[in-house]
Formats: structure tokens, C-alpha cells, sequence
């Protein structure tokens, strides 16, 4: 929230969904308020994303199968294929990026938080208002998030995913 002037937040995976687990408010006017006691879906929303991108193949094909897709916008991915382009493209970047698909104001970015084996735990999040967002905020912010998401996974004993790292490296480069 300081690095970035913008809502983050940390939660925790709970199979269909994800439970925020900690929310910091940055102290301007306009900002992204996260209420914590919201499930959060995982395909609506970079948290849900993150994770869902980084299981293993069969864990991730048995949880998209029994989901509901649900539209919370628009913008939000309504059916199986443009999900499984969304976590292709995830897990490429490193990160997730959802861009008005629950909020039409709201951009979020998230990274998945690993545990020992480098399965999917959580995600750490940055929520910032659409209209103030852009490609050098983007940067600024995945930068942030990736570095903040590995070191949760590495003082919680866990490993992170090669492709996250390979994020790391190139938003610092």
C-alpha cells in the first residue's frame, strides 16, 4: 500500500473461492474499499487468477469444471476457453491482472503465494481504480506485488514458482 498508494490485500485459498485474509487502505480520498468478509471468486477476480494459474493441471481442470462462471460485469470471463486463455496468459506474465471483471472500476494485480511444494496458498493483491491506472502503474504495481507475494512464500517456508521469479527478474530489470 505505501510502494503503491493503492488498496492491497492478502488471501488465503479455500477451494472455490478465496477468504481475504488482510486489507491496507492507502490514506487518499478515492480509493478501493475490499470487504473482507467477501468470498472472493476465482474467476472474477487477480487473486482467484493467480491461483487458480499456478495449480497443477488436474487439481485446476476438476476445480473450472464445477464452476460457475458468474458474471459480476461485462468484463468479467464467461466461459470455460476465455478462462483457460486468461490463466495461460498468468502464468506466462507471472501474475494476474483483472481488469474490470468485478468492479467495472476496479484493476487489480495479483501473485499467487506457494507453499513447500510450490502449490498455490493465497495471493497478495493491489485494487487500484481504474481511471488512475496505466501502463507505468502496471509496472510499478506488478513490480510490488511479485516481490511482496515471494516473500510471503519464502517466510512461510515455501517455494516460488519458477515463472513468478522469472516475473521478478524482468519487472526489476
Amino acid at each position: 500500500t505505501q510502494a503503491t498508494g493503492e488498496t492491497a490485500h492478502g488471501s488465503m485459498f479455500s477451494g472455490e473461492h478465496l477468504s481475504i485474509i488482510g486489507i491496507a487502505e492507502p490514506q487518499r480520498p478515492t480509493r478501493v474499499s475490499v470487504d473482507a468478509s467477501q468470498a472472493l471468486p476465482l474467476h472474477a477476480t487477480a487473486s482467484g487468477l493467480a491461483c487458480l494459474a499456478f495449480l497443477d493441471e488436474h487439481t485446476a481442470r476438476q476445480i473450472v469444471a464445477d464452476m460457475s462462471l458468474r458474471k459480476h460485469t461485462d468484463h468479467t470471463c464467461g466461459s470455460k476457453r476465455e478462462l483457460k486463455a486468461l490463466l495461460a496468459e498468468t502464468r506466462e506474465r507471472g501474475y494476474s491482472m483483472a481488469v474490470r471483471t468485478f468492479d467495472d472500476d476496479v484493476i487489480s494485480i495479483a501473485a499467487p503465494i506457494f507453499d513447500a511444494a510450490a502449490r498455490p496458498i493465497g495471493a497478495i493483491s493491489v485494487a487500484s481504480i481504474a481511471s488512475r491506472f496505466g501502463k507505468d502503474s502496471e509496472r510499478r504495481i506488478a513490480r510490488c506485488v511479485v516481490d511482496a507475494a515471494a516473500s510471503v512464500s519464502e517466510a512461510a517456508g515455501g517455494a516460488v514458482h519458477p515463472a513468478v521469479a522469472a516475473a521478478i527478474d524482468r519487472l526489476r530489470a
